[in-house]
């Protein structure tokens, strides 16, 4: 199958990383040392501009590790979602005969749910209060 031409420009950032990667092999101490997180995000750096396939080829990287870093490297680089507005909760009527559910989540994943029935709102609040102490 025969090969695109690159662009001189796309080529120059190619042979950059790559002179990158053959500068660190030769100086690693040992074959069996990590690949650093610089040149990980060098490589990534390539991506969309050139394949996963090109960039693990000409760099001498396992394909599906580069794919998983690059992978990596997009969800942390995209927009968090928007942070929902405040709402409030009133609890003006201690004896109240509704019961609801409340359901809260952290940014590191951590989650709490929580049955609130009848008059205990005040437990409710010490709870969340808690959960969002954590953060």
């Amino acid at each position: 199958m025969k090969q695109k031409q690159l662009s001189p420009a796309k080529q120059s950032r190619l042979n950059e990383v790559l002179s990158k990667f053959e500068q660190w092999r030769q100086d690693r101490p040992t074959k069996r040392q990590r690949i650093p997180d610089h040149l990980w995000l060098a490589a990534g750096s390539l991506h969309p501009e050139f394949s996963v396939h090109r960039i693990s080829r000409a760099l001498h990287l396992d394909y599906n590790k580069l794919k998983h870093f690059i992978r990596l490297q997009s969800d942390a680089s995209r927009p968090l979602a928007a942070i929902p507005e405040f709402i409030e909760l009133s609890f003006d009527e201690p004896n109240s005969s509704c019961e609801f559910v409340v359901e809260m989540q952290q940014d590191d994943g951590s989650q709490m749910k929580i049955l609130v029935s009848k008059g205990k709102s005040s437990d409710f609040l010490s709870l969340a209060q808690l959960f969002w102490s954590r953060a």
